[in-house]
């Protein structure tokens, strides 16, 4: 398995954007038969995010890849309001 894109760290603000550094060729050619890949829902980015993973889950499974999607949420709306609600709910 080949993790196909990623998140660069080192930024401040942290900026949650991945971006792609491989490719599913690239992962084929190495002997993998998967790929996995993740998208930051709620992120600036997210839009774009989704729309490369998934052209790239496409040409994954066309290849006869297995597909991995790590999913996380980063946006701080949704902080806050998932922690107002586990405090009204008490």
């Amino acid at each position: 398995m080949v993790k196909i894109n990623h998140n660069e760290l080192l930024t401040y603000p942290n900026k949650y954007d991945q971006i792609f550094f491989g490719s599913v060729r690239d992962a084929w050619n190495m002997g993998a038969v998967a790929v996995d890949a993740t998208v930051y829902f709620g992120s600036k980015e997210s839009d774009r995010q989704i729309v490369e993973v998934a052209k790239a889950f496409e040409e994954a499974h066309n290849a006869g890849m297995a597909i991995i999607l790590w999913c996380y949420s980063r946006n701080d709306a949704f902080i806050k309001d998932s922690i107002l609600l586990q405090y009204s709910c008490r």
